[in-house]
C-alpha cells in the first residue's frame, strides 16, 4: 500500500506490502519470486513503471515495469536504483516526482 498522491506525510507515516500467493507449483507460480521482488522493492520507494507511459520504451526489462518466465531476466535500471537509494538519479523521458 502505498500513499496516494496528495496525502499529507502524517496520513501516510507508513507503507507495507502483504503477499498472500499460495506457495505452490500454480499456474502461475513461475512469477512468485519476481512478484515478490517487485513488492518488497515498493518497500524502499521504488515505485509501479508499468502505468507511466514513457516508461515503456525507457525501463523495458526494470522489474518496476517488466515481467518475464524468469527472474533472472529482470533488471533494476537506474531509476528503480535510484527510487532505492542505489544510484544517481537518472535523465528520463518523464517527470520524476520526488
Amino acid at each position: 500500500m502505498s500513499c496516494p498522491a496528495g496525502s499529507r506525510l502524517y496520513q501516510c507515516q507508513y507503507e507495507y506490502v502483504m503477499l498472500t500467493e499460495n506457495i505452490n507449483n500454480t499456474r502461475l507460480g513461475w512469477a512468485r519470486p519476481q512478484v515478490q521482488a517487485h513488492e518488497v522493492l515498493h518497500l524502499f520507494g521504488a515505485k509501479d513503471l508499468y502505468n507511466i507511459a514513457e516508461s515503456k520504451d525507457y525501463a523495458v526489462t526494470d522489474i518496476m515495469n517488466y515481467y518475464s518466465r524468469d527472474i533472472k531476466y529482470a533488471t533494476i535500471d537506474p531509476i528503480s536504483a535510484w527510487a532505492i537509494g542505489w544510484h544517481k538519479q537518472p535523465s528520463t523521458p518523464f517527470n520524476i516526482e520526488k
